[in-house]
């Protein structure tokens, strides 16, 4: 895309929610954008299904003529069934609007910084140059605040890789594999110690009407045991334990 020098700064201070809905989630708020600059933003959205709508008052621009507005995003939680849009209204004409569909990837980011997505919108103004600006998020909860030109976080240092915690799972994995071998084996053999208690040779003789000693040299309980044992995806078992386990490893490191 061709860059747009002119470039459209959104004031939050100076957008609203749409005040004949009644179904409108969020605030705005100071964030501290992905340099550590304080910005004015806006969170919006929830969980459920409320429709919400932050609009700037009508912007009076040149007829005829490209703009840009650019946004840093940070989305804690998406449902790909709901809807983040941004929009350009020209003349107050909301069927006809230029509309960006952010959810879904229908409209990509320009830069993803660590859990940070930078988003430029490029819209044409009409004869008139009135134009507002809109968000409309379903079933969505993020931050937007105003972002500068991409270029100018161009020395922004590398987004760490990992958090702590996956570092230390990888230093640990060794005794992970060590532990999990260890739940595998005992829970195999736990399972072979139940069905032994749960067999009934003494009941299963007087249902036969011969002497149990009999019923015990004709079961190879311990064969049946590890049958039933091998049956079971135990290394499976084990593998989900391993967050755990790991968890409360670290815990008990940082208490000691």
């Amino acid at each position: 895309m061709e860059k747009c020098e002119n470039i459209l700064p959104i004031d939050f201070h100076e957008w609203g929610f749409l005040e004949t809905l009644d179904s409108n989630k969020g605030e705005k708020c100071y964030v501290s954008d992905p340099r550590g600059d304080t910005k004015f933003g806006v969170a919006l959205g929830d969980y459920g299904w409320n429709w919400t709508d932050f609009r700037s008052e009508i912007l009076q621009l040149a007829p005829n003529s490209s703009y840009v507005c650019n946004l840093w995003t940070r989305q804690y939680y998406k449902d790909w069934n709901g809807t983040l849009d941004f929009s350009a209204i020209l003349d107050e004409d909301w069927e006809s609007r230029q509309l960006f569909h952010i959810k879904g990837g229908y409209f990509n980011p320009s830069r993803i910084y660590g859990p940070w997505e930078y988003y430029s919108f490029p819209f044409t103004t009409g004869d008139s140059g009135r134009v507002r600006l809109c968000l409309n998020v379903v079933k969505h909860v993020g931050i937007f605040i105003p972002a500068d030109e991409l270029s100018t976080y161009e020395d922004l240092p590398p987004w760490p890789d990992e958090a702590p915690a996956q570092k230390n799972r990888e230093s640990a994995c060794p005794l992970l594999e060590q532990l999990a071998d260890k739940v595998a084996q005992r829970l195999s053999q736990q399972v072979g110690d139940r069905i032994l208690d749960e067999v009934d040779i003494d009941a299963i003789a007087d249902n036969l009407e011969v002497d149990a000693g009999e019923v015990a040299g004709c079961l190879d309980l311990s064969e049946l045991a590890q049958e039933i044992a091998d049956s079971l995806d135990v290394e499976e078992i084990a593998d989900a334990l391993r967050d755990d386990v790991l968890a409360a490893l670290t815990e008990d490191a940082e208490e000691h």
